[in-house]
């Protein structure tokens, strides 16, 4: 009886109409009270250059930019040949440690590698992270002030090509109501390079409030909750691929709209990834262990620890969602309520 209501266009309505408005008011002036109000004044300072990804269907795509072709050839210059090698050695090492199953064994397909990075390298991609580009790119979309909660730069490899898995599949990302990623070809990336993918739908509009319900139901943790391409396509109205040069980008809400990438054909590719959360989202690491990733830039750029949106942006957390509970009872209430189609 609830699954049939949950697929009845009556319940989007509802939900499109009351439930989600009232729970957009609520996220954005109670529980993220603070960063609303830093919003405020940020923008007050007259920091109004962004891009100005679409409340509706926030996905952007960036080409052409200098800022990012910069970072991208900084990066690969880092990740050179013999850098390369062992990543990839390590990747075809079999390992079965992985919580995501589908990354596991033999069909282990990527490997993180910002850690690995010379801390120049690393400095240069939080300098980006931080800036006030975007920073008021992530705050005027959010419409709170947002915290750095990922910084990931994977490498791909081809690797069982003919088994789909995992991110390969479409997904929306389940750690919260909304956020803000870009996501940056560091290498060339084309249909042989497993580009990142993501479209929309005629229900974007309600975010985690709709799932499509004819989801991976396997127990394989990494596949389970994911959407094969041939459903998919039924659902989506258009896609953008990050396909082109060294320095493409997309901006995209993870949380709202179905993504998939990593099922590279015949070639490798790098990705950097740069994650703007809230303090009640899943994502959002633990002080000490965001501190590895940030502490080399800070202590070199003393004067960020005196400004109060750096500071909100690099430390901020909240006591009521540190153990996560509450930050998981809150996405619960958004999938037992969403709609299905």
């Amino acid at each position: 009886m609830i699954s049939k209501i949950k697929k009845n266009y009556l319940w989007f309505i509802v939900l499109k109409i009351l439930i989600v408005p009232t729970y957009d008011f609520i996220w954005k002036n109670i529980i993220n009270i603070h960063g609303r109000l830093l919003n405020f004044l940020w923008f007050y300072k007259k920091k109004k250059i962004f891009y100005n990804l679409d409340q509706r269907k926030p996905i952007y795509k960036l080409e052409n930019v200098e800022e990012l072709k910069n970072l991208s050839s900084k990066i690969l210059r880092a990740c050179d040949k013999n850098f390369l090698k062992k990543v990839e050695e390590e990747i075809k090492t079999p390992t079965y440690v992985n919580i995501n199953e589908s990354n596991n064994g033999e069909d282990k397909y990527f490997a993180q590698m910002f850690d690995r990075l010379d801390e120049d390298t690393k400095n240069e991609i939080i300098k980006f992270a931080s800036s006030d580009l975007m920073i008021s790119t992530a705050s005027n979309y959010l419409k709170v002030f947002p915290i750095l909660s990922k910084i990931a730069l994977t490498y791909h490899i081809p690797r069982n090509y003919e088994k789909q898995r995992g991110a390969m599949m479409f997904h929306k990302d389940e750690f919260g109501y909304k956020s803000m990623d870009i996501f940056i070809a560091i290498n060339d990336i084309d249909s042989e390079t497993g580009p990142l993918r993501t479209v929309t739908t005629k229900f974007d509009s309600l975010g985690p409030f709709a799932r499509i319900y004819d989801e991976d139901k396997s127990m394989i943790r990494g596949n389970r909750g994911k959407i094969k391409n041939e459903v998919i396509n039924k659902k989506k109205i258009n896609e953008i691929s990050i396909e082109g040069k060294s320095g493409t980008a997309i901006l995209i809400d993870s949380f709202k709209c179905y993504h998939s990438g990593g099922h590279c054909k015949s070639k490798p590719r790098i990705l950097l990834r740069i994650l703007y959360a809230t303090i009640d989202n899943l994502s959002l690491p633990p002080i000490d262990i965001m501190n590895k990733t940030t502490d080399s830039f800070l202590n070199t750029n003393m004067n960020y620890k005196e400004d109060k949106f750096k500071r909100f942006f690099f430390n901020k957390r909240s006591i009521f969602f540190t153990n996560k509970k509450l930050s998981k009872f809150l996405y619960q209430f958004m999938r037992i309520f969403c709609f299905k189609f």
